[in-house]
């Protein structure tokens, strides 16, 4: 790279003054943007895996998810488009100038597709929540105030990027900064946290495998929806500790790929759900098929045991044995068979071990 001398007249100032910043520790300055690179590129590998797995699928889904996650898509490829395109700008054609990485004409860009794909993602999870609520009216109107402040500071940032050249002007957007990067770390917990708490709700504590499903889906919850605001967290103590390091510039680089893969990560869930759940069903009729066949076999043995076959002498007719057995007026007993007491004692017995074998 060039070398600044003080006496050098011929030196643009504004290249020196780069030169004199980011020289100083060029591995914590110029760092950043090549990880950045790097890890958007892994991310999106991710993302494209998981995507080309909904496509799959996404024929089943209401055509409202589906504009959401193309819409997210595209936003979150075209970030990591212009991922190459920047790294290409500041370390290949124009490779040996300081004042590139100091630009915010390059840097300010990033934050569109992040925006994008930000408000996509929490309308997903947003809509996830309103169901979930019961389609509370309350939940509706405080989150779709949270929605449109975010949107509102958002267009800010990006207007007032707009009115900077330099980043070491950044530290005048404190304000403006601190309020997007608020206002969307507000709107994430709140929709973690809604969606938490109804999931937690219907816990029965009786149903194993309904509570099961249900902490497994709140973890997916969790999972997927908190390393954004993690990501966001970052850039605001980043910002905080130096508005002007390019820190910043990495968590916008790989901002819009951390959402993307968050909202596919929850909706590919469903299906490892429903085929573990499948799974764990498949195994409890296994389980009560044989415990089912075991019935029959210990009826049969009763049976067996109860009516083993005996020969009993026919009593003779007469008046003087009628009351041994029955009674019954004269002419209706022709025809008739008496049961002995052990035998109707065994039919009742029968018929208890069929009520407890149901």
């Amino acid at each position: 790279m060039s070398t600044y001398t003080p006496g050098n007249s011929t030196v643009d100032p504004v290249e020196a003054a780069a030169q004199q910043l980011f020289g100083s520790n060029k591995g914590f300055y110029l760092g950043p943007p090549l990880l950045g690179l790097v890890v958007d590129a892994m991310l999106c590998g991710v993302m494209l895996q998981q995507f080309f797995r909904w496509v799959l699928y996404s024929p089943a889904d209401r055509r409202f998810e589906r504009a959401i996650v193309f819409g997210a898509f595209a936003a979150a490829f075209a970030a990591t488009a212009y991922s190459i395109v920047y790294t290409m700008h500041v370390f290949a054609y124009d490779f040996g100038t300081y004042k590139n990485f100091a630009e915010t004409a390059w840097i300010r860009w990033f934050l569109v597709p992040d925006s994008i794909v930000d408000m996509l993602v929490r309308a997903f999870f947003a809509e996830r929540a309103y169901r979930l609520t019961g389609h509370s009216r309350l939940f509706l109107l405080a989150c779709g105030s949270l929605m449109l402040f975010c949107l509102a500071t958002s267009i800010g940032a990006v207007v007032a990027f707009n009115l900077l050249t330099s980043t070491t002007q950044l530290p005048q957007l404190r304000t403006v900064v601190y309020i997007w990067i608020g206002a969307s770390v507000g709107v994430d917990v709140f929709l973690t946290s809604t969606i938490m708490y109804q999931l937690l709700k219907c816990r029965t504590g009786e149903f194993e495998d309904t509570d099961r499903l249900v902490h497994r889906l709140a973890v997916v919850s969790l999972e997927t929806q908190l390393p954004p605001t993690l990501v966001v967290i970052g850039m605001g103590i980043s910002f905080t500790v130096n508005p002007s390091n390019m820190v910043n510039v990495f968590f916008l680089m790989i901002l819009s790929k951390v959402y993307m893969c968050g909202m596919l990560g929850a909706i590919n869930s469903r299906y490892s759900l429903r085929r573990e759940l499948d799974d764990h069903n498949e195994q409890k009729t296994h389980r009560g098929a044989r415990s089912k066949r075991l019935t029959p076999s210990a009826i049969h043995v009763a049976t067996e045991t109860y009516t083993e076959s005996h020969y009993v002498k026919a009593p003779r007719v007469g008046r003087a044995r009628l009351s041994e057995h029955d009674s019954y007026e004269a002419g209706d007993g022709a025809g008739l068979s008496v049961v002995p007491e052990w035998q109707e004692w065994s039919a009742n017995r029968l018929h208890f071990a069929d009520d407890e074998s149901m």
